[in-house]
């Protein structure tokens, strides 16, 4: 694993209801981060990785760096979206300076896409047998161009110096990567599910000898779920926010005359469907080869705000789970679980792209 050390630089994440942003340094020895900020999305200026007010959303996040005096300078963005295409796909073994020009010619043979309009990166996952022939396993990462060039434009927009453009999936595992000792214990030859539990959608990233096994994109309804919140109770996205966030104890027997009886059971209802939806994946991995299997789930984004989570997916998922808290080589006094992305898009590994 070979780290391009960087001196200065911002990394921003982009949620559709907030972006985080930390301004740190990082070399061999590890990750520093000085500042760092969150920043207040309105509803629908950003959406599943589709920015639909440019201006407003360059304005609102230019403030939020300079009332934290964080620098315009060097800056990495780390994106997610269901537009975003990701596919696992195998290919002739072949050198790694033979691999850009096997996807570049090859690609639409594998993949229903039109090449021209994405920007193409892969993952090397390492090789696999077909049928008695090895094959190289490579994750495609497929971005749309518009996506790319509306990020690069926010960016330049309020005169920062955009340099990467990194997938969320990849930033939570060169961070794992990059540090060896999880929750103050080490997991090195353990097989991990990151799952980013947002409220506009699930990145979630299988992990296993430094490599990813497994990255997707699960789509959820909980989202809808706030909308139909809002309408209810006539209240701002914020207040919503709040109230899951207030929730000590999702088993709290609350009386179906309170309007909390509604709030905990629509939570209740889509953490179930979430957890439904991450185990068809997990099923998926298991039987793609014998011995496949899920040894620790760690937990980060917006839901993991919401008190007793990892219970509830230790007890459905029968695997110990938890909150992503801290790591080594990482100095940094903020909430990991919200900022790990942001942290993760600091790191350069020697990626071909």
């Amino acid at each position: 694993m070979s780290l391009i050390s960087t001196q200065k630089t911002i990394s921003i994440d982009f949620n559709s209801n907030e972006v985080r942003i930390v301004e740190g340094k990082f070399s061999k020895k590890g990750i520093q981060i000085n500042r760092y900020c969150s920043i207040s999305i309105p509803n629908g200026i950003y959406e599943d990785g589709i920015i639909n007010d440019i201006e407003q959303l360059g304005y609102i996040i230019r403030n939020g760096l300079l009332s934290n005096d964080i620098p315009l300078v060097n800056t990495h963005a780390v994106i997610n979206s269901s537009e975003i295409v990701l596919r696992e796909v195998l290919f002739p073994k072949v050198d790694t300076n033979d691999i850009e020009n096997l996807i570049k010619y090859q690609l639409g043979d594998y993949i229903p896409i039109q090449p021209e309009d994405y920007i193409v990166k892969y993952i090397n996952m390492g090789s696999q047998l077909d049928n008695g022939v090895e094959k190289l396993n490579l994750l495609i990462i497929g971005v749309p161009i518009n996506m790319v060039e509306s990020h690069l434009k926010l960016l330049k927009n309020i005169g920062l110096k955009p340099s990467v453009l990194d997938y969320k999936g990849n930033s939570i595992c060169k961070l794992l990567s990059f540090c060896t000792n999880i929750n103050n214990q080490q997991y090195t030859d353990n097989t991990i599910a990151f799952l980013d539990i947002n409220y506009d959608n699930i990145g979630l990233s299988i992990f296993k000898d430094e490599n990813i096994k497994v990255s997707r994109v699960v789509e959820h309804n909980f989202s809808k779920f706030l909308d139909e919140s809002k309408d209810k109770f006539d209240c701002t996205y914020e207040h919503i926010f709040r109230k899951i966030e207030s929730f000590n104890y999702l088993d709290a027997d609350i009386s179906q005359s309170n309007d909390d009886y509604y709030f905990i059971n629509g939570i209740k209802r889509n953490i179930n469907d979430i957890m439904d939806n991450v185990e068809m994946i997990f099923k998926y991995y298991r039987t793609r080869e014998i011995g496949n299997n899920i040894d620790l789930i760690l937990l980060h984004g917006d839901l993991t705000k919401i008190e007793g989570i990892e219970k509830i997916f230790s007890e459905y998922f029968n695997r110990p789970s938890y909150k992503l808290k801290s790591l080594n080589k990482l100095k940094f006094d903020g909430d990991l679980s919200l900022y790990a992305n942001a942290v993760g898009g600091l790191i350069r590994l020697g990626v071909k792209a």
